[in-house]
């Protein structure tokens, strides 16, 4: 059986995404989406993940650069912006995904006199955690639903038992349940991220704020 925390483990290894050089070098080519798929898919099912992240380039300091987006959140302008975080981040913003959200975290570096902002992404913990135990709790409980069911007509009373053919056919299907909408948030949350880190750069670069 998998273990919920030992697939959630996973995320943060393999959910960062590079750092590249900037926003220049991520336009439209970075992302590809299709309306429909082959199968009749919808444009979440087929986003790809952007494999680069920008980086931002300002002429201010990292206390500017806090209390000028502290600013923006306080208006609605940044979606879940934290100062702070994890591994040293200057600050946090939201990136939204399909099933599940994540972070950009973003590192400041002195560059040319100012201030370079590079970033990363990972996925929230709690709702892909909670998704999997939800999958894995649920899977006896059908094996008695099913077998109260059934208990409703005569050729099912001297039958196998449920659990014997029930488990099969439930079990194997439980880690595609568990990995297919990690797999599509992960894709969302790295474009997402794009368009997070293109508000971050209009805010600092914005006049008269």
């Amino acid at each position: 059986m998998i273990q919920p925390t030992t697939l959630i483990r996973e995320l943060d290894s393999t959910a960062l995404v590079p750092v590249g050089a900037g926003l220049e070098g991520c336009g439209a080519a970075d992302i590809e989406t299709s309306k429909t798929g082959k199968s009749g898919g919808n444009a979440a099912d087929s986003v790809r993940a952007v494999t680069v992240l920008p980086t931002v380039d300002v002429q201010m300091t990292p206390e500017a650069i806090i209390e000028r987006l502290g600013t923006a959140s306080r208006r609605g302008r940044l979606a879940g912006f934290e100062k702070g975080g994890q591994e040293g981040s200057l600050f946090e913003v939201l990136a939204f995904g399909a099933q599940f959200d994540g972070i950009v975290a973003a590192v400041a570096a002195p560059f040319a006199g100012g201030t370079r902002l590079t970033f990363s992404t990972r996925m929230k913990r709690r709702m892909p955690i909670i998704w999997c135990v939800i999958l894995l709790a649920t899977v006896w409980p059908g094996v008695e639903l099913t077998d109260s069911f059934l208990a409703n007509f005569e050729f099912a009373r001297n039958w196998w038992p449920t659990w014997w053919w029930y488990m099969p056919l439930t079990v194997p299907f439980v880690p595609w349940g568990i990995w297919s909408p990690i797999k599509k948030s992960r894709a969302a949350i790295s474009v997402s991220a794009v368009e997070m880190i293109e508000k971050v750069r209009q805010e600092l670069t914005a006049t008269g704020v």
